[in-house]
């Protein structure tokens, strides 16, 4: 459950459940875009936090590599 609440909605169930609902789709897709793309920096913080576990790595490097993946 910790894992799955700390990663980002997919593209498609958060404009389907926008459209279903009446609310504004424009918005739902930038909302999901962003979401998407900041979800790949915030989701690893967010698990440490939450599970509390520690090892032995960088973070700054972490960060680095996912950054010049997305890029």
């Amino acid at each position: 459950v910790i894992i799955f609440s700390s990663v980002p909605t997919t593209i498609t169930s958060c404009t389907v459940l926008t459209q279903v609902s009446g609310g504004n789709f424009a918005v739902a897709i930038v909302n999901s875009v962003l979401g998407n793309s900041l979800g790949v920096f915030i989701s690893p913080s967010l698990l440490l936090l939450f599970l509390g576990k520690t090892g032995n790595y960088n973070i700054g490097m972490t960060f680095l590599k996912l950054s010049l993946t997305v890029i």
